[in-house]
């Protein structure tokens, strides 16, 4: 028989030889420590949550955990909420942005023993450009932990959304960029080829875009590359345009569909 979430937080305050005053006592503490009231539990209300079926608030819950002295996540599990399968949940709620954009990294997909999928499921839109700090292969999954050196705080990855052909073919849809947040300034530069030319990741008002970037008095000049057909765009800078930073890697397939070539889940 399935145990209750109520029985268990039960037998954890048991655990410990608390009563449920003592648990409103310390829980009174930590809300006069927050100035949350939420996070008080009153003897009463522990009473009848523990001969309930009722799920508590997440101030509450915290408060539990933190008198019980257990992890805010087990608690949680409890309930069956488990916050290590969020990346397998996003993939199949999350719509991938149509347009660029940024993404970052967060603390609990650092774990060594992580796979990054080489394969998008259908539920995620792939459209756009985003950002993102998981920079996915196209062979075969991908070892978190081969980015455990990356420097969050300077780095971020980029996607290139399938409808973003501004940099086509040095950039195609589908690719994924690493991005240097140090270098969000449009400096000289010399270059001899396109491909030793800086590339830069902005983002505007209503879109992220990866492109040539040119300074010009107030105002910063947006360059795509000229076989993708796609229009200079001029913005007022800064004010209508931000440099997230210089691309400074890509990942991509170079076949010719590549738009198309990226499965899901369903076309695989």
């Amino acid at each position: 028989m399935k145990v209750r979430p109520s029985e268990k937080l039960h037998e954890l305050r048991l655990r410990l030889g608390l009563t449920t005053r003592d648990v409103a006592a310390a829980s009174a503490k930590l809300a006069e420590a927050n100035g949350n009231l939420e996070f008080s539990v009153s003897n009463a209300w522990l009473t009848n949550l523990e001969n309930s079926d009722s799920v508590p608030s997440i101030f509450k819950l915290y408060a539990l955990s933190v008198v019980y002295r257990v992890g805010f996540n087990e608690v949680l599990r409890l309930y069956g909420v488990d916050p290590e399968n969020a990346r397998r949940d996003e993939a199949v709620c999350q719509q991938a942005p149509r347009k660029t954009g940024l993404y970052h990294m967060k603390s609990e997909e650092t774990a060594p023993n992580s796979n990054l999928p080489a394969q998008f499921p259908a539920a995620i839109n792939l459209e756009a450009t985003s950002l993102t700090t998981r920079m996915v292969g196209n062979r075969g999954d991908v070892s978190v932990s081969l980015f455990q050196d990356i420097d969050k705080k300077r780095l971020a990855y980029g996607f290139i959304g399938l409808e973003d052909d501004f940099m086509y073919p040095l950039v195609r849809p589908g690719s994924f960029v690493q991005i240097d947040r140090q270098q969000n300034r449009v400096l000289p530069t010399l270059w001899r080829t396109e491909f030793d030319r800086p590339i830069y990741f902005v983002e505007t008002r209503d879109r992220f875009i990866c492109g040539w970037c040119e300074s010009m008095q107030h105002d910063l000049l947006l360059l795509p590359h000229p076989f993708s057909k796609a229009s200079v765009r001029r913005y007022r800078y800064p004010g209508e345009i931000e440099i997230v930073g210089r691309v400074i890697g890509v990942a991509m397939r170079i076949d010719q569909n590549n738009a198309s070539s990226i499965q899901t889940e369903s076309g695989s």
